[in-house]
């Protein structure tokens, strides 16, 4: 068939117009996402899975979380679906602390919450969702829930994670290692008979298999997709320590009071980072580095084989305009405040979010090369700390290595269970330097060799250190 003169002028990949999808309005899938793209005021994350799957790892990054009663040591009886008594006292413990976590949301503890319980039948999630809805009703706010499923099927796996669960959790206290370990395979045993995995139509879900090596999910979008999914590949159970350097303030940078700080040694620093990293036990091969100037010229010194160095401005200074820069530029200040300008700590955790995950992500040794501000933002983070709290001066031991002053190194290690442990390092001193003369002295004259050409007459000889031109001392006050 001969096609026909209007048919001949359109281009398919080409075409000016726009998609007609005025009859997709009523399709599902379509109407889901437009409601759950949506930033929902808050959200809460309920795990899903049987004991030592390792749901309790997967909540380290909580700030905060409500914890709730626990049965007696070994008592796997309490956990039987067919124990009416029991059943009733656990859904009981359960609403208590659901609705702890919403005090604890509402209260402005936080804008995600994590309900780590087994939560495995259809039955308690129905109740965790309609419980959820009614809490929220008519307060003006949204709480989105996501399920997070953790599967775990490899025999090995099962056995590591039922010793660490039992040396580690008060659940059995008082019970030899052995006893706890058939106590806990009981308790397993009752939870497999009544066990229901998350469905499509139970709402948004993220389902993790073995350490994460198998991704499975439904309806995420929006901030669940950008943030929320990347964190969860990203944290992972491989024991490697995380070092954190706070540079000094370089002259011209506003973290500690612009003009009015002291100016320190680029070179120092970079040699004594060094010398510490070949001398400690688990030198990093990982490192991440702010651009600026100071902290360049230390990661580039720390390049070698088999070690990465990354640059991101991401660790960069809290940005405070030297206006408002005046004294100790983090004292009294809220979460959410801009003084003149600037950065919140809000704005500095949000631009840090990026690097935090590769730093999770990492499986080797890592070293954070930053400043002050920033360090003490991610060992907030790691040791579960209030941002706020922990940028004053003076705050703990570990805030005060984080000042900014090249003097020391922060080790921080995970712990079974979550959170980390925190060690401080002291950098070995720097070599001595030689005296400068005082000023207007001329520099001692060497001695001649036979090859040394005498100096010219049209380039007379300066003193030492003679003041520098303006144009060079602009240059060399960074």
């Amino acid at each position: 068939m001969k096609p026909t003169k209007s048919s001949e002028a359109i281009d398919y990949y080409e075409s000016a117009g726009h998609l007609d999808a005025s009859g997709l309005e009523e399709v599902a899938a379509l109407t889901q996402r437009r409601r759950l793209t949506h930033h929902s005021d808050y959200l809460l994350l309920v795990l899903v899975g049987m004991p030592a799957r390792g749901k309790s790892a997967r909540r380290r990054g909580a700030r905060r979380r409500a914890e709730s009663p626990r049965p007696s040591s070994g008592a796997a009886s309490f956990f039987d679906s067919k124990d009416d008594a029991a059943l009733a006292k656990r859904e009981a413990i359960a609403m208590e602390t659901l609705d702890a976590l919403y005090d604890f949301l509402q209260s402005d503890g936080g804008d995600i919450g994590l309900f780590d319980a087994t939560n495995s039948t259809r039955a308690r999630r129905r109740a965790i969702v309609e419980r959820t809805a009614a809490r929220f009703a008519g307060t003006g706010r949204r709480c989105g829930i996501i399920f997070l499923e953790t599967i775990c099927d490899d025999a090995r796996v099962l056995e590591m994670n039922m010793r660490t669960k039992v040396r580690s959790s008060p659940d059995f206290a008082g019970l030899s290692e052995d006893e706890a370990l058939e106590d806990l395979r009981a308790r397993v045993r009752n939870y497999e008979a009544v066990y229901e995995t998350v469905k499509e139509d139970e709402g948004a879900f993220i389902k993790l298999y073995n350490f994460s090596s198998k991704v499975e999910c439904a309806s995420i979008y929006g901030r669940m997709s950008k943030t929320v999914l990347p964190f969860l590949l990203a944290i992972h159970v491989d024991d490697r320590p995380i070092y954190l350097v706070a540079l000094a303030p370089r002259k011209g940078e506003p973290e500690y009071g612009g003009e009015d700080v002291r100016v320190t040694h680029d070179d120092e620093l970079r040699d004594r980072l060094a010398a510490w990293c070949e001398a400690t036990a688990a030198p990093p091969t990982a490192v991440f580095a702010s651009t600026v100037r100071g902290a360049v010229i230390a990661a580039n010194k720390l390049k070698r084989p088999g070690r990465s160095v990354r640059f991101t401005s991401a660790l960069a200074p809290l940005l405070v305009p030297y206006a408002s820069a005046a004294g100790d530029a983090h004292a009294a200040r809220a979460f959410d405040e801009r003084r003149g300008g600037g950065e919140s700590y809000r704005d500095l955790c949000q631009r840090l979010e990026g690097c935090l995950l590769d730093v999770e992500a990492s499986v080797e040794p890592t070293l954070v090369l930053t400043h002050a501000t920033p360090a003490r933002a991610l060992r907030a983070y790691f040791c579960d700390i209030n941002v706020v709290q922990c940028m004053g001066p003076g705050t703990s031991d570990g805030a005060l290595a984080l000042k900014g002053s090249d003097h020391c190194v922060v080790e921080l290690r995970a712990l079974v269970g979550g959170g980390y442990s925190e060690t401080i390092h002291r950098l070995p001193p720097a070599p001595p330097s030689p005296t400068p003369p005082k000023v207007g002295e001329c520099r001692q004259p060497r001695a001649k060799s036979n090859t040394e050409r005498p100096p010219s007459p049209l380039t007379p000889q300066t003193a030492w250190n003679s003041p520098p031109s303006a144009s060079r001392r602009r240059n060399t006050s960074y």
